[in-house]
């Protein structure tokens, strides 16, 4: 694939991204993240707890997950991993 046709599908991504913005929530439950991501919720629970730079918020006493933080982090934490 040329420079050109990865700026393309990359342009193509934000575009799509950005038409979702108004039917997708930002912050989901656990339960919802979970599913989204295709974990259980014990799983999600746990990479909270155990990671402070996970992509959440705590609102009083619920877990809210900033999905379209989740892959970026996962990508950080898998290059970790493997390294």
């Amino acid at each position: 694939m040329s420079e050109l046709e990865e700026v393309r599908a990359l342009l193509l991504d934000v575009k799509a991204l950005l038409e979702n913005k108004d039917t997708e929530p930002m912050l989901l439950t656990i339960e919802k993240a979970a599913k989204k991501i295709g974990i259980g919720k014990s799983t999600l629970t746990s990479w909270i707890k155990e990671n402070r730079d996970f992509p959440a918020i705590k609102n009083g006493n619920k877990w809210l997950v900033k999905i379209d933080k989740v892959g970026d982090w996962l990508d950080k934490h898998n290059k970790k991993r493997f390294v």
